[in-house]
């Protein structure tokens, strides 16, 4: 791979950043960036210690004169979520990215770039490779699996943390400093069904072209949810015809809004059905080339109602249905289609409340991230989000509920606790002072609604006085993903100044 990034920083950090880039770090495939990470201090002769899961801890000491002063913890995480473009060859589990530069930007052909959380792991390393800088005795964590449910910062067994302030370099939104997060969990809402033998007209629905995006903070930009709409459509479908469902998918990631889904079904059923009891002629079960039409005249109508809702939002959806064929196939039974249809339609998804103390910021959500069928079972992966943990319990039995009444099972995993803000924070209180100085401006100091790892390490370490920042990264989560050249620049001068100053 060329240096595609060189000239775009006086500072080493883009150079790490595609030496990163070059390793292949999807989610729970992260030991080869963690044993990259170990080599580095090894090389530098820093301490470091990896623990069975993968992450990693390194530290510096102090400068010469700052031995006294508090320490700083930089935290960060190695994997990324790993998207690509349909047609796309490449394999993000063997393959690294091929980067590019558009204008102020970098992004990735075809995949999504890691910025998230890989500009950490650049920073870092930058910084602790810069032997001019002044700094306090610094420390570097580096966990994995967060973007699967904060799993590294869950079950990190390393050295404990000694440093006073802790600078999280998780988030992507330049001039704002980050001081709490919402708290979460992944649902689990699991329906068996019933499969039956029909031959019939094979169709296969499909929603596609929306933005998508992370289902914490894009939850807010009414982004259509793929899974959700192939629902609608195929309520609609039933007041006009009976079929059956042999296959339903959509979406990768449960922290995803997902962006494409499909569903294959049989038609021809109800003719079948009428045929099989008596009630019409053998010849007349075949469904009409007028009958198609005005199923596939619905559908058109349907993709032009959904455009006009999310005319901002999600401009470019679209739905086709691709008539194939006739099949034999496992459908789900009659009834079963039925409750697959209802709980698409039912399911609780997008904002349930908004933060009363900050304007603006998103108190309760969720978001379906991930539909399939199995042979015997359908499965929903929901992520759940509150920074107010009875209103994430509440949205879980109401899950469970509706689930239960449908004769299924409800489960939860993956809970990780939310990060309040601190009324009082020195850290938080130089930064804006060093903020302002550097730029002009005062920062937005505000909490996300997010899962950061923030909330695992003040569990751990209560006495750490913590911030998050980081520069513009657009479209996170997205083969659209992109990070900002002239901010990465000025967020990096922001935090080796943090690193000097601050005592």
């Amino acid at each position: 791979m060329s240096n595609r990034l060189k000239g775009l920083s006086t500072e080493r950090f883009f150079d790490y950043f595609e030496e990163i880039s070059r390793i292949p770090r999807g989610s729970g495939n992260t030991r080869q960036i963690s044993g990259y990470c170990m080599e580095f201090a090894r090389a530098h002769r820093l301490e470091a210690v990896q623990d069975q899961m993968g992450n990693v801890y390194i530290r510096k000491e102090a400068s010469p004169g700052r031995e006294q002063e508090p320490g700083i913890l930089l935290q960060g995480h190695l994997d990324m979520v790993t998207e690509q473009k349909p047609g796309s060859t490449i394999d993000m589990k063997t393959e690294g990215l091929t980067l590019q530069v558009e204008g102020d930007y970098i992004s990735a052909v075809d995949t999504t770039l890691g910025g998230d959380d890989g500009i950490a792991i650049a920073y870092a390393l930058s910084i602790l490779d810069d032997e001019k800088l002044s700094h306090p005795m610094l420390e570097v964590i580096f966990t994995v699996d967060e973007e699967i449910g904060l799993l590294g910062a869950q079950g990190m067994e390393l050295p404990a943390v000694q440093s006073k302030y802790m600078l999280n370099l998780d988030s992507e939104e330049h001039g704002v400093l980050w001081s709490g997060c919402a708290g979460g969990m992944t649902a689990l809402c699991q329906l068996p069904v019933v499969r039956e033998g029909f031959t019939g007209r094979r169709a296969v629905l499909r929603v596609s072209g929306l933005i998508g995006g992370h289902s914490g903070t894009e939850i807010d930009k009414e982004r259509g949810n793929a899974v959700l709409l192939l629902g609608t459509v195929l309520r609609e479908l039933k007041q006009k015809c009976l079929f059956a469902i042999a296959d339903l998918h959509g979406g990768l990631k449960d922290n995803a809004i997902p962006r494409d889904a499909e569903a294959v079904l049989l038609f021809d059923l109800q003719a079948q059905y009428l045929a099989d009891t008596g009630q019409i002629s053998a010849p007349d079960a075949a469904y009409t080339a007028e009958k198609m039409r005005e199923i596939s005249d619905r559908i058109s109508e349907l993709e032009t109602e959904f455009r006009s809702q999310y005319v901002s939002a999600d401009p470019d959806i679209s739905l086709s249905l691709e008539w194939q064929e006739e099949s034999y196939e496992e459908t789900c039974d009659f009834a079963d289609t039925d409750k697959l249809i209802f709980f698409l339609n039912m399911v609780p998804n997008g904002i349930q409340h908004m933060e009363q103390q900050i304007p603006g910021l998103v108190e309760t959500s969720l978001n379906l991230g991930v539909f399939r069928m199995t042979s015997d079972r359908m499965e929903a992966y929901i992520s759940v989000r509150s920074s107010v943990d009875s209103r994430k319990r509440e949205l879980g039995k109401k899950l469970a509920c509706l689930i239960e009444m449908l004769g299924g099972d409800y489960s939860e995993s993956g809970d990780y606790p939310g990060w309040k803000v601190d009324p009082v924070s020195h850290l938080r209180d130089e930064m804006c002072r060093i903020y302002e100085e550097l730029f002009g401006t005062r920062p937005k100091v505000a909490a996300v609604h997010a899962g950061l790892e923030c909330g695992y390490f003040k569990e751990k370490y209560p006495w750490l006085d913590i911030i998050s920042f980081g520069p513009d990264i657009l479209n996170i989560h997205t083969t659209e993903e992109k990070m900002s050249i002239s901010s990465c620049n000025a967020m990096y001068g922001y935090l080796k100044r943090l690193i000097t100053d601050i005592r």
